[in-house]
């Protein structure tokens, strides 16, 4: 019971459950800056919608090699 509060409670956002709607239906990786692009908002507010639904389960996140280098994704 005790996870069933915690999902609705972060699919009780609007932002969020569009967001992981997109990221379903896309059936492979996205970055943070794809999501605040689709979604107009913020890559940091992009990143907090994004770990709360990782944080339930709902989404996996791993890291991938920037290939032009520098500070790599989190996809």
């Amino acid at each position: 019971m005790n996870d069933t509060l915690r999902i609705t409670n972060v699919l009780n956002d609007d932002t969020r459950l569009s967001i992981y709607e997109y990221i379903s239906k896309k059936h492979n990786g996205v970055n943070v800056q794809e999501i605040a692009t689709q979604f107009n908002i913020h890559p940091n507010v992009a990143r907090l919608h994004l770990s709360k639904l990782e944080d339930i389960g709902m989404v996996n996140s791993h890291i991938q090699k920037n290939k032009k280098g520098g500070r790599p994704f989190r996809i």
